[in-house]
């Protein structure tokens, strides 16, 4: 906050500064509409915190012309404002994760999504080499991964997971970084890989969508997996190592290292 205050980037000025801006104040309110609706707090169309989250996205889309506004940053604006319960703070955390290490989430949802290109190849790497038939079958079954994994990763599985588990994630996402996703991730996949060699693509759309983030385990036995599994840790070594790699022509896109 510090930093964008000294270049005279302040919350107020931001969100007046861009609240002319037709097109982004219409897609902003589309999607405000929609977003945690069953929520206590965004129940009630235009309620307080609704209008929060507008105010923010749209000091966002200011801040950051070349992201702007991009559809899923309401469910993390949501987010911040459900913990926070101020507009500002939420704000200032909006700002940090998407452009600071370990997050730098703005990748997502930069013009041609460079970094969820990056982990989609990732992921698919990932795949192939530690759940073999799984890759295969949805090889087989011509299920790109893009098609599962863009709702995953563009909002960490906000829209996806059962709150209580999300809200967990979250959590372990804001301590470590990217790899606590890719990780749940994984973990999601090995639970449920015989589940997944049985399917054909018309189950297996819906499934990857959404009905694989309902758990057959207890909670904390999951994230016992995500934190301490062998395979997590492999995965984590060998995430840290590729994009350490990588980040020398994608420093504003890498995750975290362990």
């Amino acid at each position: 906050k510090q930093h964008y205050n000294e270049q005279g980037a302040q919350f107020k000025f931001l969100y007046a500064s861009k609240k002319d801006d037709v097109e982004v104040v219409r897609q902003i309110d589309l999607d405000i509409k929609r977003t945690w609706r069953l929520h206590q707090k965004f129940f009630k169309l235009y309620g307080r915190d609704q209008r929060a989250c507008f105010r923010i996205l749209l000091a966002y889309a200011a801040l950051d012309t070349e992201v702007a506004y991009c559809q899923g940053m309401s469910q993390i604006a949501a987010l911040f404002m459900i913990v926070f319960e101020d507009e500002e703070k939420a704000f200032w955390s909006l700002v940090a994760i998407m452009n600071k290490v370990p997050w730098s989430q703005s990748g997502m949802f930069k013009p041609g999504f460079p970094k969820l290109n990056l982990f989609c190849a990732y992921w698919d790497n990932t795949l192939q080499k530690h759940l073999s038939k799984v890759y295969k079958h949805l090889e087989a079954e011509t299920l790109i991964s893009q098609i599962y994994l863009t709702k995953w990763l563009l909002q960490n599985f906000l829209d996806r997971m059962p709150f209580r588990l999300a809200i967990r994630l979250w959590d372990c996402y804001i301590l470590k970084g990217d790899v606590v996703v890719l990780a749940a991730t994984f973990v999601l996949f090995k639970l449920n890989q015989r589940k997944i060699l049985q399917m054909s693509f018309e189950d297996l759309t819906p499934f990857l969508q959404n009905d694989i983030c309902n758990l057959s385990i207890p909670d904390d036995t999951f994230f016992q997996q995500v934190k301490k599994g062998k395979h997590c840790s492999i995965l984590f070594q060998e995430l840290t190592y590729s994009f350490s790699n990588s980040s020398r022509s994608r420093n504003d896109d890498k995750p975290a290292a362990i």
